[in-house]
């Protein structure tokens, strides 16, 4: 391309200088120096028409470019599925613009739409988009363009619709409802090589006790948060915003949410500090997080108002050709800050019910392990999460004691071309002491996922609950849990959802 447009500006010289050599010749001579410069128009002519083709063809292998080998799709996966191979359009063809929606320069575009900005994980979302800067850095870089020079703004989302049948258990009858499960607006600013930030507009689908759900649909900042780094550079980064720390990574190929999520996974306003190194086919990975946190001791209003809630998560990453592994162990100084045991505010959901809630007898420290294992496309993780410790029986029990809940997933996927882009698995859940979570002592269940269009996913679950023996009693906060009537039960959910992103 630089040497086509080189000989286009030498021909314009060229052209130039016959002009004003015209100006002292004779007829004859001019009339020799006119033939001269019809050949070089013509010639001019003739590059400019291939450099034209040449421009259209990168522009539509930018817009039409394949899919990858071996397809992983939607949202919470892993960071496994997000891509790093170079795209095959030139970065200059883009490479001034300010403003992009959902397309990273530099990174092969998938056509289940796992490369969006949206379908990375909450958890450790800063280093997958770190890892994205990275790709983006080295196509710039190969293109001659320099990386950062210019702002940009990438925004991305996802609409999400869910239709769900139930069976019932003993005490309660089935049902179906069709749902707008997710609505999401994510923004991604890239202030310059080193400084970007993230962040997500999500809407609450709940009812919150509501007669009508539309009432209800409240919009919310889900994730806001700073990064500094540059994998290019140095391993080593810093996040301070609202995210999900980095205790444990809840990937999921299935639609219900599996336990150790409900349990386990925390979302406050943190400051994260992080190494991750990106080089080396064994490759490790560690991060230490504090924030000051929702829940305080008993008797003690002042112990939340200091960064006193901590933890750090530390594992390996291994890729060799068509293998690849993660296993990492995380720690956190008190898993009552989670989603799950927080609850939405509402009474009878968690802590967070009011601050009088929040007040606990003591912290209860937690710890995760979890691992995925991968061959080409076939995919086994697991994921186990617990409290390392008995909650006080007045803040959380079970059976009348001190409850210490526990939560374990696996799951195991195969992904195939069928026409588009598609994947099976299979999971199994188990959860201990956790009835007052509203989490089923058992489920198991099998998933089918296709991209039928391209950026879309459509997926079909059927999982099979089983709940608490007739026996178990629970409370939360001396209050008898809600879900108590699950006991001695198993209920099914078939579910049927469909995903757009962009």
């Amino acid at each position: 391309m630089i040497k086509k447009i080189t000989l286009i500006l030498a021909a314009a010289g060229v052209l130039g200088c016959g002009s004003m050599a015209l100006a002292g010749t004779t007829a004859a001579t001019e009339s020799t120096v006119q033939q001269e410069i019809k050949a070089l128009q013509a010639q001019l002519a003739a590059l400019e028409t291939k450099v034209s083709k040449n421009q259209s063809n990168q522009l539509s292998q930018a817009s039409h470019a394949p899919s990858q080998s071996t397809p992983v799709s939607v949202a919470n996966v892993s960071s496994s599925s997000t891509a790093d191979t170079m795209h095959p359009s030139s970065v200059s063809d883009v490479s001034m613009a300010n403003v992009l929606v959902s397309s990273y320069i530099g990174v092969e575009p998938r056509y289940d739409g796992s490369h969006l900005i949206v379908n990375n994980p909450g958890v450790n979302n800063d280093v997958a988009l770190l890892k994205l800067r990275k790709a983006e850095a080295a196509a710039y870089e190969q293109a001659g363009q320099t990386y950062g020079a210019t702002p940009e703004l990438i925004f991305s989302g996802e609409l999400e619709a869910t239709s769900v049948y139930t069976t019932p258990y003993a005490n309660t009858s089935s049902g179906t409802n069709f749902d707008l499960t997710d609505a999401e607006l994510d923004t991604f600013i890239e202030a310059n090589r080193w400084v970007s930030g993230f962040m997500t507009v999500t809407y609450n689908s709940g009812s919150d006790g509501e007669a009508n759900r539309i009432n209800n649909s409240e919009v919310q900042l889900g994730q806001g948060y700073l990064t500094i780094g540059d994998f290019s550079t140095t391993p080593f980064y810093g996040s301070a915003g609202q995210m999900y720390v980095p205790f444990g990574r809840y990937s999921s190929y299935m639609i219900s949410s599996p336990s150790t999520k409900t349990l386990g996974r925390i979302q406050t306003r943190a400051v994260n500090l992080g190494y991750y190194s990106t080089d080396a086919e064994l490759a490790p990975f560690a991060a230490v997080y504090g924030y000051q946190g929702a829940t305080e001791i008993d008797g003690d209003p002042a112990s939340n108002d200091d960064v006193e809630a901590y933890g750090g998560n530390v594992g390996i990453h291994f890729s060799h050709g068509d293998y690849s592994a993660v296993l990492a162990t995380s720690f956190t100084s008190n898993i009552a800050e989670s989603s799950g045991l927080q609850g939405d505010g509402s009474e009878g959901s968690g802590f967070s019910q009011s601050s009088g809630s929040e007040e606990l007898a003591k912290r209860i420290p937690g710890v995760d392990v979890n691992g995925q294992v991968s061959y080409k496309d076939y995919t086994l993780l697991a994921e186990y999460v617990e409290a390392t410790q008995e909650f006080d029986a007045n803040d959380l029990s079970y059976n009348g004691h001190g409850a210490q809940p526990k939560a374990l997933d696996i799951e195991a996927a195969y992904s195939f071309e069928l026409w588009h882009p598609s994947y099976v698995a299979a999971a199994y859940g188990q959860s201990w002491q956790s009835l007052a979570l509203g989490v089923p002592a058992k489920n198991y269940g099998v998933v089918y996922s296709t991209a039928i269009w391209r950026n879309t996913a459509l997926s079909f679950e059927v999982m099979h609950n089983i709940g608490y023996s007739n026996d178990s009693t629970a409370n939360l906060n001396g209050q008898s849990s809600a879900n108590t009537d699950t006991v001695g039960e198993s209920y099914n959910t078939v579910s049927l959802r469909f995903d757009l992103f962009f």
